[in-house]
């Protein structure tokens, strides 16, 4: 297809200059470097090489490429370039031109006071009242990612959305910490709350001078952020004067049903005072649990020190002897009948498992502990609505026991068992589950175009194909799915592409609808005349659905795959009249009439029996021949027949005769 995509009009317009990188608008999306517009050469420019293995954003793509918002970077087009490592999908945005809030030097000493709140505040808020109104949040704000719209500008530009999973790339200290157990591309879309904690995280930043997304233990940092609260785990203490301090104070809270929200803010841009913060949640234990020679208080990071130690977890808690814990460590908790199965407990005073693995079991104490939080299993944390962007992930690594993890996690018995945990406490994880019916029936099946394979594209329709077989290629729509198969055609292995779990599972989800045409394939492998006439139907059914007028190489590739069959038939006529059909055919490179001028499963039936017909003439006229050829004794039976036959024949005659001589 690269000859396609050098013709197409996204590649006549646009030219990216890979000498240029522009690394402050990378995301964990690609990679981004200067674009020129042939239609507008002074415009600024810059396109994002997007990693094939990264989910986009693509809802959010459609909605900003059709009506961009101001103050958020929105993209102009997108299409396939051919790059140095193969094709990649180049996404064009209008770059502002005023510089980073905070460069790479995590200083910008541009910014007061009165900046932040006047201009910088007001223009942040404006991009997201927008982008809130049409249902979607931004979750990808950060010091480094806001740029002024223009040199000497006091307008802000929020960096752009939609190249990455929300929340892929933030600090431990810049997410809002409803999603900041969760690992880094799996934090999900979270709620409005989550891109104002991120927007405060930059104003915060800005009024000390400096980008607070450093580097420091995970553990310090999440133990500092709940027991002082986020906003003085920021501020190191140090309080913030003024009306600033309290819009920070509002915008910083952790939990998000207390954390003011755009209308707060507003109403305190015009001097009102917020009543919106209600009582705090409780999250701590009754008493420290002392666990692997630390004491833990509060429940979400004690579930965080269970699920990265489950072996030493799992033992913990059998020897303790969990319904006993639960009385004497929290608070107003009853373990009840339902709770007690659905945490795999045989007993209230024994943590005794018959059939749930240890990661299931922690997996299940540890949403018991922190109910509104992410999955945590087999080392991985997961908000609910991102596990979409896990299962990517997990292919993307190559790994085995992701992919394993993958094939367990998405069973019914332990996402139920964690609905039924979380009691209505994480209305995301209810929803998640029941939009994922489809594909727990699907990861238990292996048959050709489902399995684990067919979740991920389904679950993630814009990935492209990860197939190693279309290695350098971009494929990302049925179109260049069947384009693909026409350009690999000629090399002669169009049954290991058709075959390919990756290639048949993207088929699947872009195609719909096929599923017993995949199973026709598999079960008739063995057998080359059926597979090969199964193959060419395969092959005209896309080429209708994709409206594709000729596929050459695709179609001479299928004539060549049938002509062996051609061999097998007996009547030469036959064969001479169907090959020159397939030759007729070849030329134009419609699939759809090659499999109706030539049925080759009919045609060969129809051959045999011809075939078996005339073979069981020739063997009646043999044998007449041969007892024609055999010599008569007087004693054969059937000269002995004769015989009688005749001697009647003359007695008959005699009497006759004998009767008429006396009747005269």
């Amino acid at each position: 297809m690269a000859e396609n995509i050098a013709k197409s009009a996204f590649n006549t317009r646009y030219s990216l200059d890979q000498a240029t990188p522009l690394p402050e608008f990378d995301t964990a999306g690609g990679c981004a470097f200067k674009v020129v517009d042939a239609h507008a050469k002074d415009s600024a420019l810059y396109g994002l090489v997007q990693k094939p293995e990264v989910p986009i954003r693509n809802s959010l793509y459609k909605s900003l490429v059709e009506k961009p918002i101001r103050n958020i970077i929105s993209p102009i087009d997108r299409g396939i370039m051919t790059m140095p490592e193969g094709q990649r999908l180049v996404t064009v945005f209008e770059r502002p031109t005023g510089g980073v809030f905070f460069g790479p030097d995590g200083v910008n000493p541009l910014v007061n006071v009165g900046r932040l709140r006047t201009n910088i505040l007001t223009s942040a808020l404006g991009g997201l009242a927008e982008l809130h109104s049409r249902n979607h949040t931004h979750r990808l704000i950060r010091p480094s990612s806001v740029f002024f719209a223009s040199p000497g500008s006091d307008e802000i530009i929020l960096g752009e959305c939609i190249t990455a999973p929300p929340g892929s790339g933030q600090s431990l200290r810049g997410e809002a910490m409803e999603c900041v157990f969760a690992d880094d591309i799996t934090r999900g879309n979270a709620t409005e709350e989550a891109d104002i904690y991120q927007l405060g995280f930059v104003l915060i930043s800005g009024f000390f001078g400096e980008n607070l997304d450093v580097s420091l233990d995970r553990d310090a940092i999440l133990a500092g952020r709940v027991n002082q609260s986020s906003f003085w785990a920021l501020s190191g203490g140090q309080d913030v004067p003024g009306a600033l301090g309290k819009v920070l104070q509002g915008m910083l809270v952790d939990e998000p049903s207390e954390r003011w929200n755009l209308a707060d803010i507003l109403d305190w841009l015009e001097g009102s005072t917020s009543q919106r913060r209600t009582g705090l949640v409780n999250r701590s234990l009754s008493k420290p649990t002392h666990f692997m020679g630390v004491a833990y208080i509060d429940r979400r990071l004690l579930a965080e020190a269970f699920a990265l130690n489950v072996s030493e977890a799992a033992r913990y808690l059998k020897e303790k002897k969990f319904g006993q814990w639960v009385q004497s460590n929290l608070r107003d908790e009853v373990l009840d009948d339902r709770m007690e199965k659905a945490l795999g407990i045989l007993g209230a005073d024994n943590l005794g498992v018959s059939s749930v693995s240890d990661d299931q079991l922690i997996a299940r104490i540890c949403m018991f502990l922190h109910p509104d939080g992410p999955i945590r299993f087999k080392g991985y944390s997961i908000m609910p609505d991102s596990i979409s962007a896990f299962v990517a992930s997990a292919f993307a690594s190559g790994s085995g026991d992701n992919i394993q993890a993958v094939h367990e996690l998405i069973r019914p018995d332990l996402l139920s068992a964690l609905v039924e945990i979380s009691d209505k406490n994480n209305p995301a994880l209810t929803k998640a589950v029941q939009n994922l019916s489809k594909e727990m029936a699907l990861i238990k099946d292996r048959t050709l175009g489902k399995g684990a394979e067919r979740v991920l594209y389904s679950l993630n329709p814009q990935i492209p194909c990860m197939s190693s077989k279309f290695n350098g290629q971009w494929i990302g729509s049925l179109k260049q799915l069947v384009h693909g198969f026409d350009r690999e055609a000629p090399n002669g292995r169009l049954a290991s592409l058709i075959t390919d779990r990756h290639i048949a599972a993207f088929c699947a989800v872009h195609a719909g609808d096929m599923d017993k045409d995949f199973y026709l394939l598999s079960h008739t492998q063995k057998d080359p005349v059926r597979f090969s006439f199964q193959m060419a139907q395969f092959f005209g059914v896309l080429q209708n659905r994709t409206k594709i007028p000729a596929l050459p190489k695709l179609t001479s590739a299928l004539v060549e795959s049938m002509k062996p069959a051609l061999k097998l038939l007996k009547k030469v006529s036959r064969r001479e009249k169907i090959t020159k059909l397939l030759d007729s055919v070849k030329k134009d490179g419609n699939i759809a009439k090659l499999t109706s001028v030539v049925d080759l499963v009919e045609i060969q039936q129809q051959d045999a029996r011809e075939f078996s017909a005339a073979r069981r003439q020739i063997q009646l006229l043999e044998k007449e021949r041969e007892s024609l050829g055999r010599k008569i004794t007087h004693r054969h039976p059937a000269a002995l027949l004769k015989g009688y036959q005749l001697s009647a024949i003359f007695a008959a005659s005699i009497c006759l005769l004998s009767l008429a001589m006396i009747v005269i």
